[in-house]
């Protein structure tokens, strides 16, 4: 599949300079229809190669786009290690995040779960029925009954945290957090509970900072359950932040109601003390082809971008010595997008490293907590 993409690729650059991105999206489409289609293989990558082409020629300009292309088919299938891993899907890997669905990017995230106590003496069937609903992942029926009950009875901090455990589900965190900004019941948005459930989304939603100021911004807890959780999520999110003075602080004001406090700082301290990449030293050695990578962790991706420029260095002296200047010109062309898409992708490749880091050991703290289930 690489190669017949790398072939086609060479005819995009024969079109007038003005047509360039629209022919290089027209031969990876007819790739798509007539190749790749019918070949057995498939890409381990999401989205396949040519995808990523695409996207690449669409958004970008071409000598821009034709680099990540190459660059991609150097990474394509190496080092997994590095990329999100989809059960669905595969392995995650965009130009750009802005490419990237919620539905795709959380699909990984556990459906929240609500508590359901049938014989508990202050039980209130309808929200017992919610919650059932909940649980049985019929958010759009939980839905539809929370609207109905606010119509006839009015909205309560209950039914609100139930709405936003729905909004979760869905990945709809955009339209939660708008609910949230604007509700004018006071009553309701200061509740703790619906203010620890906000947080998260806001964090799930990659708004770390108001996800602290919800937090922060609570009036005092009765609760002394939930007052943990809050004292912990919190800690977590400083964390997160990078504020890791902050972080041990939080987690030391849960010393006497949770026995995970030095565990929890134990760990705060290793993810402050990670070792990370400088993409800018991954550019210098990325002169000579792979060499950037492999600093980055992406060996796989080395090895190969060190074959394929060389090769294509050989075959460009060959070229030239053999007096054939016109293939000479068009494989240094092709030569050319991946040697400079070796450069581009080895600054990527570290910042990947680097964000694959920290997120692995933030899951350790996440996970020891958990938070996902709040």
């Amino acid at each position: 599949m690489k190669v017949t993409f790398f072939i086609l690729t060479l005819f995009a650059v024969a079109p007038q300079l003005y047509a360039q991105n629209n022919a290089a999206q027209d031969y990876v489409s007819f790739y798509q229809k007539y190749i790749g289609a019918i070949k057995p293989s498939f890409c381990p990558m999401y989205p396949t190669c040519s995808v990523y082409g695409q996207l690449c020629f669409k958004n970008y300009p071409f000598p821009k786009a034709f680099g990540m292309a190459c660059e991609r088919m150097l990474r394509c299938s190496h080092d997994p290690d590095n990329y999100k891993n989809s059960f669905n899907y595969g392995f995650i890997d965009f130009p750009d995040e802005k490419f990237i669905s919620d539905t795709l990017r959380f699909d990984d995230f556990p459906f929240p779960k609500t508590e359901v106590r049938k014989r508990h003496p202050m039980r209130n069937d309808t929200i017992l029925f919610i919650n059932h609903l909940i649980n049985t992942e019929n958010f759009q029926s939980a839905l539809l009954e929370i609207e109905r009950q606010t119509f006839y009875y009015g909205l309560t901090p209950v039914l609100f945290k139930q709405k936003l455990i729905c909004y979760e589900a869905l990945r709809q965190f955009g339209k939660a957090i708008y609910e949230y900004e604007t509700l004018k019941d006071s009553f309701v948005k200061n509740d703790a509970e619906v203010r620890l459930h906000t947080a998260k989304i806001y964090d799930y939603a990659g708004i770390c900072d108001s996800a602290l100021s919800v937090l922060r911004t609570t009036n005092s807890i009765d609760d002394n359950n939930i007052l943990l959780k809050f004292n912990t999520f919190t800690a977590v999110l400083e964390a997160k932040c990078g504020n890791y003075q902050a972080s041990r602080r939080e987690f030391e004001k849960t010393r006497g109601t949770s026995s995970k406090t030095d565990e929890n700082i134990r760990l705060v301290d290793e993810i402050e003390n990670l070792k990370y990449k400088k993409p800018g030293l991954a550019v210098g050695l990325s002169m000579i082809p792979g060499l950037g990578y492999i600093y980055s962790k992406h060996a796989g991706s080395g090895f190969i971008s060190l074959i394929v420029n060389g090769l294509l260095g050989y075959a460009v002296y060959t070229s030239i010595k053999a007096k054939n200047y016109g293939v000479a010109s068009l494989v240094g062309f092709v030569g050319l997008g991946f040697y400079t898409g070796n450069i581009q992708g080895a600054a990527a490749s570290a910042r990947r490293y680097n964000k694959t880091l920290k997120k692995k050991s933030l899951d350790k703290l996440y996970d020891y907590n958990q938070i996902f289930f709040y």
